[in-house]
């Protein structure tokens, strides 16, 4: 007599199969989407160089010493770390030291990205991927050994919008754990590079970033026209940083008119621009990097006669202390009066006045 027994031993070779098949093909998979470059964009493409903002004059510093960064899920998760934590015109590369990365799960070094871009957090930023190429997962630290210029890449530096702001994103190329931690930041500094740069000192990993700077203020002034009531004055105020190291932030200049003027007007270099005199009154400019001035033009209406026409100017920062700011401007003195040619009386005057004179010249 025969008996048919269940195919359990090759029901379960089976599955087992197919379960290997499945995560080999899975792992090839993820390993085909690594991301291979420290540099790259997001596309993967290979671009012109950037010729205007390309020579880095300024660095920031970030610090994951402190503070650790997390990185969860793919770009643009709400998971995600997302956060200004950059000003300036643009960012042309990186140098770092031991940044060390702990992965969770089976995620990999190369996996977590640190991405930089303006503040429309678009696909035109820069990733930054210090553990690329390294398919393997627990802690381990890397260093750049030196600046990594992202012309050199092949790529465009990262450019700011009109607001210049940068956003800093840590996300994952392949989210192994949706909804949870597949990487931490736990130590080290990263350099940003670019021009104007300054630090954003809400941003976590910029606590060691508030540095002293060291401004002075110097000015000119004229009147433009005749000198009388309604004249314009125009003061030029060039505002210096004198640190070699650190920017200005949060620059203002404070000025404070005799009674005998009103402000029309504001022009900077750096396109801060107003006619709204309560906002002259206290200008708020953009940051100075170091080694570097602004220059702003402030224009003033005489609206009174006086012995003299000054404005009391203070420029202030959040990392600039010295009370030696202050500069007094005297502009001029004694405005002419101008008399109106309607005037009966003053034609009256003029009319005596020559009378006087031909009568003075004819008896000599």
């Amino acid at each position: 007599m025969f008996f048919c027994r269940p195919h359990t031993q090759f029901k379960n070779s089976t599955t087992a199969l197919l379960l290997i098949v499945v995560t080999s093909c899975a792992f090839a998979d993820k390993h085909n989407n690594q991301i291979t470059q420290i540099i790259s964009s997001i596309n993967q493409q290979v671009t012109m160089k950037n010729t205007d903002l390309n020579t880095a004059n300024s660095s920031v510093t970030l610090n994951f010493s402190e503070t650790i960064g997390e990185s969860w899920d793919e770009k643009d998760s709400s998971n995600n770390f997302l956060s200004n934590c950059i000003n300036g015109k643009s960012i042309t590369g990186f140098d770092y030291s031991n940044i060390t990365i702990q992965t969770n799960g089976g995620s990999f070094y190369s996996e977590a990205v640190l991405y930089f871009s303006s503040s429309a957090n678009g696909n035109d930023g820069i990733q930054l991927t210090v553990g690329s190429g390294n398919e393997n997962s627990g802690t381990a630290s890397f260093s750049s050994n030196g600046i990594l210029d992202i012309s050199d890449s092949g790529n465009l530096d990262v450019l700011s919008l009109q607001d210049n702001k940068f956003n800093l994103q840590i996300y994952e190329k392949i989210d192994d754990i949706n909804n949870s931690i597949d990487a931490r930041f736990i130590n080290g500094s990263l350099i940003i590079l670019g021009v104007d740069l300054t630090v954003n000192n809400d941003c976590p990993f910029a606590v060691n970033n508030i540095s002293d700077a060291d401004l002075s203020v110097s000015h000119t002034s004229n009147i433009i026209g005749d000198n009388n009531i309604g004249s314009s004055i125009e003061m030029v105020v060039t505002t210096t940083n004198n640190s070699p190291d650190n920017s200005a932030t949060n620059v203002r200049l404070i000025s404070s008119l005799s009674n005998n003027m009103i402000l029309t007007q504001a022009t900077c270099d750096d396109n801060t621009n107003t006619i709204v005199a309560s906002e002259i009154e206290t200008l708020q400019v953009n940051d100075i990097p170091a080694n570097t001035s602004l220059q702003c033009l402030l224009t003033a209406e005489i609206t009174a006669l006086g012995d003299d026409y000054r404005n009391n100017l203070n420029v202030l920062s959040d990392n600039d202390d010295d009370i030696n700011n202050n500069a007094v401007i005297i502009v001029i003195s004694g405005p002419a009066i101008t008399v109106p040619v309607n005037s009966l009386f003053a034609l009256v005057v003029l009319a005596f006045g020559l009378f006087y004179c031909s009568r003075k010249s004819i008896k000599i």
